[in-house]
Formats: C-alpha cells, structure tokens, sequence
C-alpha cells in the first residue's frame, strides 16, 4: 500500500539521530502545525518558519523565514494564513511563494491582533481570527474589510479550542469547560 509506505518513511525518518536532523525535524523548534499541500507535500509550520517536506523524495526546503515568532496557522486553497507574537497576520501564496502581511484596519483603527490562538476559513471564504478575551475578527480576503463578532452573539472571555461549520452555515466553537457554541447565520439555498 503505497500510503502507508509514505508514513513507514515519515517514520523511518524521525528515528535519525537528533545530531543528524535537518533543523525541521529538530525537537525544539517549537512545531505549529503541518498542513498537507498536496498528496506529496506537506508544509511544517514552526515558530520561525515553514518547510516544505516531499514524502516521495524525503526531502524537506525551508520556503518561508516569519518575521518575527509565528503562534498558529491555517492552511486553505493554496494559502497559508500565520498569526504571529507582535500582533502581525501574514499570508504566503504556496503557488507563487509570495509572503505579504496583511493589514488589519477598521476604518481608520487598526484592529489590535495579540493572543490570537485560532484561526477558521469558512465556506464563504472569511478567516475567523479567535482572540483571548476580545471579540472575534472576521477578515474578507477578497475585499480587504474587518468586521467583528458582538459580545451579544458570543461571550469574549471563552477561549476557542476548535471550530467547524455545518451545511447550514452555522459555526460551532468548541470551548473547553464551557462546551458548544454556535452561531447561526442565514444560507441562500438554491
């Protein structure tokens, strides 16, 4: 079975000696994510960077340095969304390897990004940005807008673990200790 000989790789490859390692598979680089790119690629996430690994090949490249401590990311349709330390949310272009920050304004105040812990695309193409005790951000790509996510419609002081939307549309949070939320939003269905 041709998958599992790629995990047997994968597996083989983590027994390397810890001297030996290429610095994308050392211990202490404080992984952050890794998003499957294709079926043969993968991008590792750490703190200072992403790395491109190919199963086939075995070989991994370094694509992208962050300017400063990446804290999480998410990867959808060929793009990698980064939230990093100093409050900054970049985009890196897989297709191109163009990297651009992305500036967060409403109107003519910027939107304070610290403690982002998570990040969310839904269908319609908005990133959700879940912030530590502030309401979350909600980023239009396409046009550039930020809006955000009254108190009223969720409590700011619960931290978001995980998140996922329905067919209908509604978003549901999962929040440790508190349960489930969600919120609903209306679906034109044709």
């Amino acid at each position: 079975d041709r998958t599992s000989r790629k995990y047997e790789h994968i597996r083989r490859r983590n027994r390397i000696s810890p001297g030996s390692r290429p610095d994308v598979f050392r211990e202490i680089d404080f992984f952050r994510a890794i998003h499957a790119e294709s079926p043969r690629t993968f991008l590792i996430v750490n703190r200072t960077g992403a790395y491109r690994y190919d199963t086939e090949s075995l070989q991994d490249s370094a694509v992208l340095h962050f300017p400063s401590d990446c804290e999480s990311s998410l990867y959808k349709n060929g793009v990698l969304w980064t939230v990093h330390s100093n409050g900054d949310i970049g985009r890196f272009v897989s297709r191109t390897g163009v990297f651009e920050r992305v500036p967060m304004s409403r109107g003519r105040t910027r939107t304070n990004m610290n403690l982002v812990h998570s990040l969310f695309m839904d269908r319609s193409g908005l990133l959700w940005l879940f912030r530590a005790g502030q309401e979350p951000v909600l980023y239009d790509p396409r046009k550039g807008s930020v809006s955000v996510i009254e108190p009223s419609v969720m409590p700011t002081d619960i931290p978001v673990s995980m998140v996922t939307e329905d067919r209908n549309g509604s978003v549901w949070l999962a929040n440790p200790g508190y349960g489930l939320t969600t919120i609903e939003r209306r679906v034109k269905r044709f």
